[in-house]
């Protein structure tokens, strides 16, 4: 069994690894953009991540490149954004976060 890497841009918060147990439904990693990902830390346990995939790169052989940050709002509304994963994260998990932009590589 090996380990997958990608790299992701969301909109999102770290709801914590915890939360694994109290989830309503089955939350899937997805690399699609403008939709909800859930990446929890299965290999640590020091995350749970959920929020809305703006970029996902998982070929992990060009990266992302030069990424200007100041002009993401200009290609997605953020606050709309960020509204949506409050959202989402009070219908499944009942929990108020501060959704905001988070690089990571999320290895599973």
């Amino acid at each position: 069994m090996g380990v997958s890497r990608c790299n992701y841009l969301i909109m999102g918060a770290n709801i914590g690894y915890g939360e694994l147990e109290n989830q309503s439904e089955q939350h899937v990693e997805n690399k699609q953009i403008g939709e909800i990902t859930c990446l929890p830390d299965f290999i640590s346990g020091r995350y749970f991540y959920v929020g809305i995939v703006l970029l996902a790169d998982d070929e992990m052989e060009n990266g992302f490149g030069v990424i200007n940050i100041d002009q993401l709002d200009m290609l997605y509304n953020l606050e709309a954004i960020k509204q949506r994963v409050k959202d989402w994260v009070w219908k499944q998990h009942e929990l108020v976060v501060n959704p905001e932009l988070i690089l990571i590589t999320h290895k599973s």
